[in-house]
C-alpha cells in the first residue's frame, strides 16, 4: 500500500477473498481469517491518513463494522445446533454480509491516495521503523503469545457445564456467551476510542492489556476451584469482549501516532504480522499446556504471558514517551 500510494485496492481484494472462502465449507475459517485480518491493516492506514485527529475513533468504528464480526456469527452456531446442523446453509448465508462489505467499501469509500509513496526497498523500509515503534511491536508480540482464542473460552465453558447439563446444552450456552462477548466488544469499541483521546493512549491500551491478563487468570481460577456458575462464565466473556475492544481499537491508533506517513502502511502490516504470529504461538502454547498439563495451567500460562506483555508495554510507552507524546510521527528514528 505504501509503494502503490493507495490502500483500498489491496483491502478490497482481501475482503473479497475472505468473503468468498466462506462458501468452501469446513476449512472456511482458516482460509477467510488471514485475508480479512490483512484487509484491516490497509483500511486502518486509510482511516489514519484520511483524518489523523480522529484516527482512534475511526479505528473503533472500523472494528465495530468489521466484516469479520458480521460473518462470524455465534448466533448462527446456536441456530445450526437447533436446526439439524445445516452448517453448509449457514456458511452460504455468511457469504452475503462479506460480499456486501466489499461492495460497500468499493462504492462508498473514496481512496484519496497517500501523500507520498514509499521510495525505499522493503528491507530499508523495515529499518526505518522508529525505535519506539519496534519496542511497541515487541510488547504487542509478548502479549499476543498469551492472547488465547475465544474458542478456548467456549471449550472451557462447555467442559465445565457438560457434566451437569449435557454436551448440547453446554455448547449452546457457550455460544450464547460468545454472542455476549461480541456484543460487549461492539458496544465498547467507540467509547474506548473516545477514552483513548481523552485519557491518553498509553493508559487506555495498558488498561485493556491488564483486562486481558485478568481474563486468563480468572479462567484459570475457575478451573482450579471447579466453579460452575452462569454468572461467572458471563463475567469471563464480558472481560474478554472488553479487552478485545481496547486491543483492536487502540493498537492501530497507537501505531498511527508513532509512524511516519510514508511507511504507515508497512507499520500497520508489521502490527498485523506480529498479532498473526502471536495467535499461532498462543494456540500452540496454550493448547499444549491444556493437553499435557491441565486447563488451569493453560490459562495460567496465558495470563502470565499477557501480564508480561502488559509490563513490556508500560516500559515501551513510559520509557520512550509513547504515542501520547508523538502527535505527528517523524522520520528522526
Amino acid at each position: 500500500a505504501d509503494s502503490l500510494g493507495a490502500v483500498l485496492g489491496p483491502a478490497l481484494a482481501a475482503l473479497a477473498l475472505g468473503g468468498l472462502s466462506w462458501s468452501i465449507g469446513a476449512p472456511a475459517d482458516s482460509l477467510s481469517t488471514p485475508p480479512l485480518e490483512a484487509a484491516s491493516q490497509p483500511l486502518s492506514a486509510h482511516a489514519a491518513h484520511a483524518n489523523p485527529p480522529v484516527a482512534k475513533a475511526n479505528s473503533s468504528v472500523a472494528k465495530t463494522n468489521s466484516p469479520v464480526a458480521a460473518e462470524d456469527s455465534p448466533a448462527d452456531a446456536v441456530a445450526s445446533a437447533e436446526t439439524e446442523h445445516r452448517f453448509r446453509t449457514v456458511l452460504w448465508l455468511a457469504v452475503i454480509p462479506g460480499a456486501l462489505s466489499a461492495l460497500s467499501f468499493a462504492l462508498l469509500v473514496e481512496d484519496r491516495g497517500l501523500p507520498a509513496k514509499n521510495k525505499y526497498e522493503f528491507a530499508a523500509s523495515l529499518r526505518r521503523l522508529p525505535k519506539a515503534y519496534r519496542r511497541y511491536l515487541a510488547a504487542v508480540a509478548l502479549f499476543a503469545f498469551g492472547d488465547f482464542s475465544p474458542a478456548l473460552l467456549i471449550l472451557a465453558v462447555t467442559n465445565l457445564m457438560s457434566p451437569a447439563t449435557g454436551l448440547l446444552v453446554a455448547a449452546q450456552w457457550a455460544a450464547w456467551f460468545y454472542v455476549l462477548r461480541n456484543a460487549v466488544q461492539t458496544l465498547a469499541s467507540l467509547p474506548i476510542g473516545y477514552l483513548g483521546d481523552r485519557w491518553g493512549l498509553r493508559r487506555s491500551l495498558l488498561t485493556g492489556y491488564i483486562l486481558g491478563a485478568a481474563t486468563g487468570g480468572g479462567t484459570a481460577l475457575v478451573f482450579a476451584l471447579g466453579w460452575n456458575h452462569l454468572a461467572v462464565f458471563a463475567g469471563l466473556f464480558i472481560l474478554s469482549g472488553a479487552y478485545a475492544a481496547f486491543q483492536e481499537a487502540l493498537e492501530p491508533a497507537a501505531a498511527a501516532a508513532m509512524l511516519p506517513e510514508s511507511i504507515r502502511g508497512l507499520g500497520y502490516g508489521s502490527l498485523g504480522a506480529v498479532n498473526g504470529l502471536g495467535k499461532l504461538v498462543s494456540s500452540g502454547l496454550v493448547g499444549w499446556a491444556w493437553s499435557l498439563v491441565s486447563p488451569a495451567a493453560a490459562f495460567a500460562l496465558a495470563a502470565g504471558l499477557m501480564a508480561s506483555g502488559s509490563l513490556a508495554l508500560a516500559w515501551a510507552f513510559f520509557a520512550t514517551g509513547g504515542p501520547d507524546n508523538q502527535e505527528s510521527a517523524t522520520e528522526s528514528e
